[in-house]
């Protein structure tokens, strides 16, 4: 039994690995950063323009701004477990060229 968990968490480790990857991947793609950026822009400059009688708005620019930041929260998590995953193991550089 100890040999299952032992694949188990192998290939869970694994599957957080390549989630890394690829939010790396996402993260550094420009298109998505320059979608990211424009949104947070927009929520913003609704925000600031609203007027005191216009909570609506300005909630509905804040969710909208909370959702992209914990979009881009939770890649980032991702690539950071990624890397915890990758130090831990001796092997880091054989593992690191093999995923790419």
């Amino acid at each position: 039994e100890t040999g299952e968990n032992e694949v188990v968490d192998r290939e869970q480790e694994e599957a957080l690995v390549k989630a890394g990857f690829d939010a790396e991947l996402l993260l550094s793609d420009p298109t998505f950063t320059g979608v990211v950026n424009q949104v947070i822009e927009h929520t913003f400059s609704v925000f600031t323009g609203t007027t005191s009688d216009e909570a609506d708005k300005r909630e509905t620019a804040f969710m909208a701004y909370r959702g992209i930041a914990d979009i881009v929260d939770t890649l980032r998590q991702r690539v950071g477990v990624k890397n915890q995953i990758l130090e831990s193991r001796p092997d880091t550089d054989d593992n690191n060229q093999e995923e790419q």
